[in-house]
């Protein structure tokens, strides 16, 4: 079992470093992108979502499949000579790539309505790392002693709750310079980059937030995993999940489509119907993040 999920891992991310090399290779070529099943490669990978911070995704995604290929393969080879940190490292890599991979497939769906075969590809080999990373933790192929945790808890805590707050800090000056570019109802371009600069930044603290919060719960951490407390912990990032989503992914770019598209500079084409439930998915956003410090803080956990 521990030679097959290694030489696994392996394999699969020698295969997702390949795929994104043919992207990367195509995209730097100018050649057309073979797309199977019909799909729009060319324009999903043209697309303002095809880079993360300006650096672009197929380049991610080659580093973080050597990365991992690198990782297992040395574990394979020298299974002794791996430490907990470099346990921990991969494992919250392939959790990260799942996650952002949850997000670019969530963009393919409700945002640009245009699939990428090969990006659905990279996403399959994605959560396969991660569903077989899960794996070599539960089978001891790779082990994080739960002393190890006890060492690195402060510095999980730390992160969770600096996530949390600046998480929320982004939310709420993305939520004033929403009002402030909404108020006459449109949208231009640099206001709408400015948008997606801060819709990155807050996607980025939220996966910060989701890792380090797995990190404390796989720990064990004093008053963080337990009862009504895990609870509400949940149900808040639920709400907060759900409220970026929507409004990052759904909303803004529609008002940003609309108003861009419109014939006539300074014409009000969102309706005050749209303006308001935007309003509405920043305020939820920015008490969720509120509350998921309130909550970290009162767990006793410092």
């Amino acid at each position: 079992m521990k030679l097959f999920l290694n030489l696994f891992l392996v394999v699969l991310s020698s295969g997702g470093f390949t795929l994104a090399f043919y992207i990367f290779k195509s995209k730097r070529e100018a050649k057309p992108m073979v797309c199977p099943l019909d799909g729009h490669c060319e324009e999903v990978m043209s697309s303002e979502y095809s880079k993360f911070f300006g650096v672009p995704v197929e380049i991610l995604g080659m580093f973080y499949y050597a990365v991992v290929a690198i990782g297992y393969g040395f574990s394979l080879i020298y299974p002794s000579s791996v430490s907990p940190y470099a346990v921990l490292f991969l494992s919250a890599m392939t959790t990260f790539s799942f996650l952002f991979s949850l997000y670019l497939t969530f963009i393919q769906a409700f945002n640009l309505k245009k699939w990428c075969t090969w990006c659905l590809a990279s996403a399959g080999i994605s959560s396969f790392i991660f569903l077989s990373s899960l794996l070599t933790l539960k089978f001891g192929v790779l082990a994080i002693p739960p002393e190890f945790f006890e060492e690195i808890n402060e510095f999980m805590l730390t992160g969770h709750l600096l996530s949390a707050a600046f998480g929320f800090g982004v939310a709420a000056i993305s939520a004033l310079l929403f009002l402030k570019f909404i108020k006459d109802f449109n949208i231009s371009r640099v206001e709408a980059d400015i948008m997606y600069t801060f819709t990155q930044v807050v996607w980025f603290s939220l996966f910060v937030f989701v890792l380090s919060g797995f990190g404390l719960y796989a720990g064990g951490a004093d008053g963080f995993a337990t009862g009504s407390f895990f609870l509400f912990k949940i149900i808040t990032a639920v709400f907060l999940l759900i409220s970026s989503a929507v409004f990052n992914l759904l909303m803004a770019p529609k008002l940003i489509k609309k108003s861009l598209a419109a014939k006539c500079d300074g014409e009000k084409v969102c309706s005050p119907s749209e303006v308001g439930f935007s309003i509405a998915l920043n305020i939820i956003s920015i008490f969720s993040w509120i509350f998921s410090i309130i909550f970290v803080v009162s767990a006793n956990i410092f």
